[in-house]
């Protein structure tokens, strides 16, 4: 393994739409209330700030320059 000097970015997958079949090659759009009402009170992560939330297209691209890669960014909020 190579050092790196790139900051630590976690990620999570918090839905997978890859094998949606109406998805072919159109935007989806999600209503996730009722998931976030189910899972309410539940504790997922204790004491860990959180700058900011990032929406990104899956599948991480060579970064031109770089050894890395990198998600193109589809939205972001911070908080």
């Amino acid at each position: 393994m190579a050092e790196e000097e790139r900051p630590l970015l976690l990620h999570a997958t918090m839905v997978n739409t890859i094998y949606v079949r109406e998805r072919r090659m159109k935007k989806m759009a999600m209503d996730a209330r009722d998931l976030i009402a189910k899972y309410d009170g539940h504790t997922w992560l204790e004491d860990m700030p959180v700058e900011r939330l990032t929406l990104c297209k899956m599948g991480a691209q060579k970064v031109e320059g770089e050894l890395g890669e990198a998600y193109e960014v589809e939205a972001e909020i911070e908080f």
